[in-house]
């Protein structure tokens, strides 16, 4: 059988009526006909199935009625069409072209899932509801107009719909989990001005998509949400933003400028799988100058590491008005710039406000901390890791003659056998400045070290005067607790400080402090290793304080 005409009586073609018709290809529906299959299957897998004219009665389509009516080219649904069914037109290889009637809401869920020469959709406004899987394996499907009155885009909508380029998404829209994933070659994201909420994992594998770039009042960046499309390239998180969920951006290695817009750091969110927000050295992450020290601090968990990665200040200042050369307190200085091309060469500074934004190199002069004692309360300024002082104490193995060799490098051991391991400790400046006293008490007080003497209010710290008076670059510091060398080998025991030992610092699991030593012997163990040697005294260890109570 391969025609059908059915008589004007018939309102309704029950479940499963004409399922399995292979060779059925032609069927002319009764101008009174309201359903077709109240539950479903009416019309599936009649393979040969090619044309469908529906009469302009027809109020509902079950669940599956035309899925795999693979010879099936065309769809057009009839505005009297209310409700349809769940896989209603999935799985057919030929259909290329569908409208979808003004009196349809909702897709229904696997609407034309597996119709892979699908290549045009036309939407009714008055759609609500793109339901989940709806489109997805639409492999052909290129363009797609979604109208205002869509609310919610289903999870896994348009999944794997690898030819689409384009989607604009609706204001207030809600889209599920995955709803674009492997659409390959998506260019944009498509958000409208407003976006209610974004599930996990919606721009999945997208790997034509260059930039992110939601709508003002989103919360929160989804879990997953870009995660290994690998041509992102610009990241822009609106001042909404207090939260960016794990590998939100995982995977996407080729990320050249991340723009935060919240004064307050958002949270981001730790991923055991991929790191929630990579970068490459070439990165540039810019924060608000007013926010800057916030963005900046070594205690922002799962940031880019502030460094490693260049962190660059943006604002906008009124024509003509002077720019701030240094931060409040001093930490941080700015040289300010027209463009980032400008401020990667710099070339062009500029000293005054032009009414746009603008662009500040920022150099960290100085980290500070400032301790309440009545309180308890700490404030540290500035991130220990990116000053030239904090990074530049490095493990060492020193030999007896001061040569040493850097952690790292070719000829350097922990466990004494290239020389004693010590800490190489720069030199460094401070400030220490009371801000409340009881008295002679001093109740709340910041503390300050620099690489460089800032200013005459600036001392060097005492540890690096000599004895003879002279200005040193370093001292070197202890790595563990002493034990005792033989003079005449290089072993190493815990019990030994008598004649011929040398005082020394090394690690090992057979290695545990000598507490036998008194302080005479040990000067006299440190000083057989030659001039230089000495225990560590109090203005050495008072800098090591220091810089532990800055850092930490």
């Amino acid at each position: 059988m391969q025609t059908i005409t059915m008589p004007n009586i018939i309102t309704e073609i029950t479940d499963s009526s004409f399922q399995y018709c292979y060779s059925l290809k032609y069927i002319t529906f009764p101008h009174g006909l309201t359903t077709i299959g109240s539950t479903g299957n009416t019309f599936q897998q009649n393979y040969n199935l090619e044309h469908l004219s529906f009469p302009h009665t027809l109020t509902t389509i079950g669940g599956s009625c035309f899925d795999q009516c693979n010879s099936l080219e065309s769809v057009v649904i009839p505005e009297t069409l209310t409700s349809i069914g769940n896989y209603a037109f999935s799985n057919n290889n030929a259909l290329d072209d569908v409208t979808l009637g003004k009196g349809l809401v909702s897709t229904g869920k696997y609407m034309f899932q597996y119709c892979g020469e699908l290549h045009a959709i036309v939407f009714p406004q008055g759609l609500t509801t793109i339901d989940d899987y709806a489109f997805q394996y639409c492999y052909s499907l290129k363009n797609v107009q979604i109208p205002s009155s869509v609310t919610k885009i289903g999870a896994y909508a348009f999944s794997n719909c690898r030819s689409l380029r384009r989607v604009q998404l609706p204001d207030y829209v809600t889209v599920g989990n995955d709803a674009f994933d492997n659409c390959w070659q998506l260019e944009d994201c498509g958000f409208g001005a407003s976006i209610n909420g974004v599930g996990t994992y919606v721009y999945a594998e997208c790997k034509s998509i260059v930039k992110y770039d939601p709508p003002e009042g989103l919360t929160t960046v989804s879990a997953n949400i870009m995660n290994n499309s690998n041509s992102l390239s610009y990241i822009i998180i609106p001042s909404t933003v207090t939260r960016i969920a794990a590998a939100a951006f995982g995977r996407c290695n080729a990320i050249n400028q991340i723009w935060f817009k919240p004064l307050t750091p958002p949270e981001i969110v730790y991923s055991s799988d991929y790191v929630t927000m990579p970068c490459q050295s070439y990165t540039k992450i810019m924060v608000p100058f007013q926010s800057y020290d916030a963005y900046f601090r070594p205690d922002k968990a799962n940031y880019p590491d502030s460094s490693v990665y260049k962190y660059i200040a943006y604002g906008t200042f009124e024509s003509g008005v002077t720019l701030p050369a240094t931060s409040d307190g001093g930490a941080y200085e700015y040289t300010w710039y027209t463009s980032l091309s400008n401020l990667d060469s710099g070339t062009d500074p500029i000293t005054e406000g032009t009414g746009e934004e603008i662009y500040a190199a920022v150099t960290l002069k100085l980290v500070s901390i400032i301790v309440d004692f009545s309180t308890g309360e700490t404030q540290k300024i500035g991130n220990a890791f990116a000053h030239p002082v904090f990074s530049g104490i490095v493990r060492c193995a020193v030999s007896d003659n001061g040569e040493f060799k850097v952690s790292g490098d070719t000829g350097y051991s922990v466990n004494g056998s290239k020389g004693q391991v010590m800490s190489y400790i720069p030199k460094f400046y401070y400030k220490m400045t009371p801000i409340t006293l009881d008295g002679d008490n001093i109740r709340k007080a910041r503390w300050d070290v620099a690489a460089t003497q800032l200013d005459n209010t600036f001392k060097l710290h005492p540890a690096f005067i000599d004895k003879y008076g002279n200005e040193i670059d370093y001292f070197m510091y202890s790595c563990f607790e002493s034990v005792g060398q033989s003079v005449s080998a290089v072993s190493y025991n815990t019990s030994y400080n008598s004649d011929g030992y040398k005082l020394a610092s090394a690690g090992g699991s057979s290695y545990y402090p000598s507490n036998t030593f008194t302080r005479a012997t040990a000067r006299t163990m440190a000083a057989r290793r030659g001039d230089g040697w000495s225990v560590a005294g109090f203005k050495q260890t008072s800098a090591i304080q220091m810089l532990m109570g800055v850092e930490y």
